[in-house]
């Protein structure tokens, strides 16, 4: 334990000294603030204009989820990058043989951060969100956006061979988060086809107060998983 909490300490400094990843670490707090003070705004104005008691209130929640879903994401974006450039110039294979291990070495720079995410993500909601999740929910979904957010930074430390390549494969990763509108947006038959997206379960569980949608979630979670690992690991071999 202390040989991956050093291993994590070189890990978070190297962020810290990249401004655009120490910038990705604020940016939930910078979404949420502007979401928060900016939505109401809006919707307000809308009211006026169209003469309409609501028109953005029915659809709070989607803002708040997909707060909750940015936040362990722009971490496990950080760490990937890090990771990624670790792989490039061989620290990572250095690392691996040392007391760390590439158990710890996998720890420290996937799991960590959006671990820590956790927290981060519930701290954010309840200070800028503007729908009515309850803690326990709030939890549930930070946990379950943390491990989208492990999926991810799985996805493309196995498929980058760099950073530029990373950065553009974390955009197509987006498709992690259309689970979200498809719940308000699609049809019930033809949304199914976003079932295969731990978001979509996500987005049922938050919607309905449904705490059975977990089963979902950890199912679409584990099968994402087992589809990556094997060449994940390879990578690091």
């Amino acid at each position: 334990m202390t040989a991956i909490m050093s291993a994590f300490k070189r890990f978070l400094s190297g962020i810290l000294d990249d401004f655009m990843l120490t910038v990705c670490i604020l940016a939930p707090i910078i979404m949420g603030a502007a979401l928060r003070f900016g939505i109401p705004i809006l919707e307000n104005f809308l009211c006026r204009t169209f003469s309409e008691s609501y028109i953005l209130k029915p659809y709070y929640l989607i803002f708040d989820l997909l707060l909750v879903v940015m936040t362990p994401m722009m971490l496990a974006f950080s760490g990937v990058m890090t990771t990624l450039e670790e792989l490039d110039n061989g620290t990572a294979k250095y690392l691996m043989v040392t007391p760390v291990g590439k158990t710890g070495y996998l720890t420290s720079r996937i799991c960590v951060l959006p671990a820590a995410g956790i927290i981060y993500s519930v701290i954010v909601i309840i200070i800028f969100g503007i729908s009515d999740i309850n803690l326990l929910m709030n939890f549930l979904l930070s946990v379950t956006s943390a491990v989208t957010g492990i999926i991810v930074s799985f996805l493309v430390v196995a498929f980058a061979g760099n950073k530029v390549e990373g950065m553009a494969l974390t955009k197509l990763c987006g498709i992690f988060i259309l689970g979200i509108p498809a719940v308000f947006f699609l049809p019930t038959p033809i949304s199914y086809l976003c079932g295969v997206i731990p978001s979509y379960w996500f987005t049922l569980m938050a919607k309905s107060n449904n705490y059975i949608y977990a089963l979902p979630i950890l199912a679409t979670s584990a099968v994402w998983f087992i589809l990556i690992y094997k060449k994940f690991s390879s990578k690091l071999v």
